[in-house]
């Protein structure tokens, strides 16, 4: 769309809502009320810390006796303690009670439909607010030649991190499709699963698809890899028969590009489902066994919200379960890093965690 374009009518729309009804307003106003008791709600979490504690200070000090301390949950809350003494509920953590209450009533405000019409009208205002800027200061934005000059030789020299890329998503379609067609002709021996106690090679699994290796396209591989889950777990996840092998060979590459470039970096996301604690192991071991470390790229760990699934398929007995498997093992090496120092090695190389997927949802088992 041309925004300065003379002919195009920008339509009106009120700062407030046009109906009178007195009902309509008092919901309206209450409304928004909840949100602002939301907002200040958030903040009673966000700012969440303990000052003047450096934890990493109490794991380094060489008077620190790991066999003193020992954690346990409570609630879905893990507290540490000495050994043998009851772990006191510190106080800058809200009760289980009031945080059970806080989210009802976060659910409760953003689930509004009235609530939602507003929001709406809001993002439709400053939308056009941002179309009106746009259409009067289009010329001032865009700078002289000279400015224009300058700010593409900066974006060539900036620092450029890419964030939020799936890990399998990472290789460009040239890289995973040469990688395929790489390890079909010439690693078609490859036992890469069991079926029924017997081996299956990668040429078998090929040929049980008809896949031509002569003649793939970068479509047909993307087809292959989302129909067929077996095929995609082999290239594209490290928890498999192969033990990853595949997969890691390909974020190698991957890696590899981005040290043509002095001035990009990426921070990976690895998957996790928090169907087993032993999922963490398996994530780091995999991460040691092949050196998955490069100084322009750190890696993110995210579970989907997959806790409905996994109650229903009985992989997980409730959500106390569920989170034990996601943060025990953190804990457990944090504790005892001597324990696995694989896991241990990979979790300095970890610069965060995430949760995705439709947060509209809540993630609840159905009855």
């Amino acid at each position: 769309m041309n925004y300065t374009d003379q002919s195009i009518m920008y339509s009106r729309i009120g700062v407030y809502s046009a109906t009178g009804h007195s009902e309509a307003r008092r919901l309206q106003t209450e409304e928004v009320n909840g949100l602002r008791h939301v907002l200040l709600l958030r903040q009673r979490y966000a700012v969440l810390r303990v000052d003047d504690v450096n934890v990493e200070d109490v794991f380094t000090n060489k008077s620190f006796d790991e066999s003193q301390w020992e954690y346990n949950n409570y609630y879905g809350v893990f507290l540490i303690s000495r050994v043998g003494k009851t772990p006191e509920w510190p106080e800058f953590l809200p009760k289980i009670a009031d945080f059970t209450r806080d989210v009802e009533t976060a659910r409760r405000v953003v689930s509004s439909p009235q609530l939602r019409r507003l929001a709406l009208h809001r993002l439709s205002l400053l939308e056009r607010k941002f179309l009106l800027h746009v259409s009067m200061n289009i010329a001032n934005e865009g700078g002289v030649k000279e400015e224009k000059e300058w700010n593409n030789r900066d974006f060539y020299t900036a620092h450029k991190v890419d964030n939020n890329i799936q890990t399998e998503a990472g290789p460009n379609a040239r890289t995973l499709l040469e990688f395929f067609v790489e390890k079909a002709l010439n690693h078609g021996d490859d036992v890469v699963f069991e079926e029924k106690n017997q081996p299956v090679t990668l040429r078998q699994l090929i040929s049980r698809y008809h896949i031509d290796t002569q003649t793939i396209t970068v479509d047909e591989l993307n087809h292959q890899l989302n129909t067929h889950a077996d095929l995609h777990t082999i290239f594209l996840s490290p928890f498999n028969f192969m033990q990853g092998r595949y997969f890691a060979e390909l974020t190698k590459r991957t890696l590899d590009i981005y040290k043509e470039d002095a001035y990009s970096f990426a921070e990976f996301r690895l998957s996790m489902l928090g169907g087993s604690s032993q999922e963490w192991y398996e994530l780091g071991h995999w991460f040691d066994r092949y050196g998955l470390v490069s100084p322009q790229a750190r890696c993110m760990v995210r579970f989907p919200r997959q806790y409905r699934r996994l109650r229903q398929q009985g992989v997980v007995k409730n959500f106390g379960e569920y989170l034990d498997n996601i943060f025990q093992p953190l804990w457990e090496i944090s504790l005892h890093p001597a324990s696995d120092t694989k896991l241990h090695y990979f979790l300095t190389h970890i610069s965060g965690f995430d949760c995705y997927d439709d947060e509209s949802k809540i993630d609840l088992p159905s009855q």
